[in-house]
């Protein structure tokens, strides 16, 4: 029996470890205003998440992370519509020798616990779990891969930015004159962070959590960028 509705009045982090404890198969789908978040479970186990966002892509956090070069994804994808069922791209990856099994689960544990983040920061929108007949006793599960690791991992870094961030906030390039010279003072960190705004990011919370930074060198880079004029935090 499948379960569907809001994720205000159902806590994420129950709902996952109910599928997880119960060896549920099937698939989760949460919807939000800025992302839609697959998540697939064999026998209690997450083995696949997708998402609309276009740098959680399993692809791109995989040359995110050095594991892949962007011609070997590219040529991934071309065997992935080529093949009959479709296949994990993950898994055409590892068949071609470009990454290991081990990196696809870190690349997707990253994947997990960034989606997660992003729901526990703004739970609005909706869910719904449709089972699958493969229900059964849980496999064996990677103690470093467990889901409730993933999920400590994901409150732990939620609370400590709704800690120092209590309403949503959106960033975008300013308008105001800046200083011709401001290049100059910039670190390799703004850099980056101003760069993936120009290339269209807007959620502040979600541009943290693609820099990779821990949070209180992320706000001291924003707060610089604000400072210099180049963008501004509404």
């Amino acid at each position: 029996m499948g379960m569907y509705g809001d994720l205000n009045d159902f806590a994420l982090t129950d709902m996952l470890a109910m599928i997880a404890q119960r060896g549920k198969s099937g698939t989760l789908r949460l919807s939000t205003a800025t992302d839609r978040i697959t998540l697939s479970f064999d026998r209690g186990v997450i083995s696949a998440v997708s998402s609309g966002e276009i740098n959680q892509h399993i692809g791109r956090l995989l040359v995110r992370h050095g594991y892949v070069r962007e011609e070997q994804v590219e040529q991934g994808l071309v065997l992935q519509a080529l093949s009959t069922p479709r296949r994990r791209l993950g898994e055409v990856l590892v068949d071609i020798g470009a990454v290991t099994r081990r990196q696809v689960a870190d690349a997707v544990a990253s994947q997990l616990k960034s989606s997660l983040v992003r729901l526990l920061i703004e739970p609005i929108g909706t869910f719904a779990f449709t089972p699958s007949e493969a229900d059964g006793p849980a496999v064996v599960r990677d103690a470093e891969n467990r889901i409730d690791s993933v999920l400590r991992e994901a409150l732990q870094l939620a609370g400590e930015w709704l800690e120092n961030h209590p309403e949503r906030q959106t960033v975008a390039i300013s308008d105001d004159e800046v200083d011709p010279n401001w290049p100059a003072e910039l670190s390799d960190t703004d850099r980056t962070i101003l760069l993936s705004i120009l290339n269209g990011s807007t959620e502040l919370h979600t541009l943290a959590l693609e820099s990779s930074l821990p949070f209180v060198v992320f706000d001291e880079s924003i707060e610089r960028l604000r400072d210099l004029h180049l963008i501004q935090v509404a």
